[in-house]
C-alpha cells in the first residue's frame, strides 16, 4: 500500500475482513455521498475567490483520475519489494513531481488548488508562513487518516515535512525564472 498522506484519508476497512480496501478520490467521493473537490473549491472560492481560477477546476476535476492512472502503471513494478534505494529514488521523484505541480499552479496564476488558495489568502492578511500551515495541514491530514484506520510510514512522514519548504522552493525559483525572462525580454530592446 502507499505510504502517502493522500492514501491514508482515501483507505477505508471493509466491516467483515478488516482488509484494507484502497479508495481512489472518485471513490471517494462516491462513498461519502457528496463532491468531494467540489464542496473543497465552493469553500475557498468563498474565502480566498482571487487565487482560483482554471487550474484549480481542472486539479481537482482530474487529480483522482491521474492517482488512479499513475497506480495503474506503478502497480506491476511492486516498489514495496524493491530495494530501499530503489524505494527512496521512487519517493524522491514523486514528492519532486508533486512540489512542482503545486508550485506550478501557485506561480504561473493558473489557479491554485483548493488549500494552497485558501493558505495563500491566509499569508496574505497575516503574515503566517505558508510551509508552516501547509506542513501543519498536512500533519492534521495524516492525524485524520490514521484515526479512520489509515496506516502511515517514513515516506509519510517525509512527505508531510518537507512539501511546504519545497513547494515554497520552487516557486520562489520560477519567480525569479519569470523575472529574469521579463527583463530579458522587455529590458533589451
Amino acid at each position: 500500500m502507499n505510504n502517502s498522506y493522500i492514501t491514508i484519508i482515501k483507505e477505508k476497512r471493509t466491516v467483515l475482513s478488516r482488509k484494507r480496501v484502497p479508495l481512489n478520490q472518485n471513490e471517494c467521493t462516491a462513498d461519502f455521498g457528496i463532491g468531494v473537490p467540489f464542496e473543497q473549491n465552493l469553500h475557498a472560492c468563498l474565502v480566498a475567490r482571487k487565487n482560483m481560477g482554471l487550474g484549480t477546476v481542472v486539479y481537482a476535476l482530474v487529480s483522482g483520475y491521474f492517482i488512479d492512472f499513475y497506480s495503474w502503471i506503478l502497480i506491476d513494478i511492486h516498489l514495496a519489494e524493491q530495494d530501499m534505494l530503489i524505494r527512496i529514488l521512487a519517493f524522491a521523484i514523486g514528492q519532486c513531481c508533486l512540489s512542482l505541480g503545486l508550485a506550478l499552479l501557485i506561480q504561473l496564476n493558473l489557479g491554485m488548488n483548493a488549500l494552497d488558495a485558501v493558505l495563500y489568502k491566509i499569508q496574505n492578511h497575516t503574515n503566517f508562513s505558508y510551509t508552516i500551515m501547509r506542513t501543519g495541514c498536512d500533519i492534521s491530514y495524516v492525524v485524520i487518516g490514521t484515526v479512520l484506520g489509515g496506516t502511515f510510514g517514513a515516506g509519510t512522514i517525509c512527505s508531510v515535512l518537507v512539501t511546504g519548504t519545497m513547494v515554497t522552493m520552487i516557486t520562489n525559483i520560477i519567480g525569479r525564472i519569470q523575472k529574469y525572462e521579463y527583463k530579458w525580454r522587455y529590458e533589451t530592446n
